[in-house]
């Protein structure tokens, strides 16, 4: 047998082998990915979902898409617990939808197939917007506004629905007086007196010094305690996480201490109202919060940062007994104090 009749033995076997790993899935030529955008939906080569390419969407633009569709949360700050950890939650949905990547062998085998047939794929902003979703951790902090007076829900909605989007970047400073002193159409009840903001957004300072507690990230500047304690909203004992603004006198400030920007939005649902941070990725940091009761109107507040601490269920609030582990990272350790000079039982 002659040397080129050899060659063409060995090439002819090797074309065989190609052409049975190309058959089976081994061996891919498949075109190039291509995206495109088509109104709220997005067509994709299948290769594109083969190799994990997907088209970019922002922080907002994901939480936006499916705001209406989150019905709850998985863990929210517990006002009158003692001493809890929180590390973040995830939103409850009332639509789910299956993972874009192909992950088990008939979803892979039958995405090759596709790709092979040049095949697109069409998926919906949504869908996208999941996808997205579940590499966010949320911070959430509720409220329940049944017991407000008119004028004071009227403007703790106002207070609260005016920074439903606003976007923290990195380094940026949030005061919340600043914004509450530039908006109008408060209701002024009973008072004679004219004041930069009205009763009933402590409400939502209060609110969202909660959600910043629990947020790793968040550093909190500025932050005053009521004079009296009222009880209608906050309960008979001290809790110690209530923010009152009063004119410019107390101010209530946060800073983003993160790389990346995190983004606010509020939601109602019937007399209940949620205020979310959401910062994009997940983290290793958790926060633990502990009580001191002094008394029925003195609590100290104290709120640890921890790296790599516990081992738990990643979204949620874990056993308040644990205990960092030797040579654990202390990121951050602060205090809160609050003394009030009595009880108000009355509602506002």
């Amino acid at each position: 047998m002659s040397y080129k009749s050899i060659l063409l033995i060995i090439a002819s076997v090797l074309l065989l082998r190609v052409s049975w790993l190309i058959h089976n899935g081994a061996i891919s030529f498949f075109s190039d990915c291509t995206i495109e955008r088509s109104g709220k939906d997005f067509i994709l080569d299948a290769t594109c979902l083969l190799e994990g390419k997907l088209p970019k969407l922002s922080l907002k633009a994901s939480v936006d898409a499916v705001r209406n569709d989150i019905i709850g949360f998985q863990s929210i700050y517990p006002t009158n617990v003692a001493s809890f950890i929180y590390s973040g939650t995830k939103p409850i949905f009332k639509t789910t939808y299956p993972s874009l990547i192909p992950s088990t062998q008939k979803e892979i085998r039958d995405m090759k197939q596709a790709a092979k047939e040049h095949q697109k794929i069409k998926i919906s902003l949504k869908q996208l917007a999941h996808y997205y979703l579940n590499t966010y951790t949320f911070y959430v902090a509720d409220k329940d506004i049944s017991q407000l007076r008119p004028c004071s829900k009227t403007n703790y909605e106002l207070g609260l629905t005016t920074i439903d989007k606003i976007l923290l970047k990195p380094g940026q400073v949030f005061n919340y007086n600043d914004h509450l002193k530039v908006l109008t159409w408060y209701c002024d009840g009973i008072s004679n007196d004219i004041r930069l903001f009205y009763g009933g957004v402590c409400g939502v300072s209060s609110q969202l010094f909660r959600a910043s507690l629990i947020q790793p990230d968040i550093a909190i500047l500025q932050r005053h305690t009521h004079n009296e304690r009222f009880t209608v909203y906050y309960g008979e004992k001290a809790e110690g996480d209530d923010a009152a603004v009063v004119e410019m006198r107390k101010q209530f400030e946060i800073r983003n201490a993160w790389a990346a920007e995190l983004y606010f939005r509020t939601k109602k649902q019937g007399m209940r109202t949620f205020l979310v941070i959401i910062a994009p990725g997940t983290t290793n940091k958790q926060v633990k919060i502990s009580k001191n009761y002094i008394s029925d109107l003195e609590v100290t507040l104290t709120r640890l940062v921890f790296q790599n601490v516990w081992t738990s269920n990643p979204y949620g609030m874990t056993n308040s007994k644990l205990t960092p582990t030797d040579g654990e990272k202390i990121i951050k350790k602060e205090t809160f104090s609050s003394l009030y000079i009595g009880k108000n039982n009355e509602s506002r």
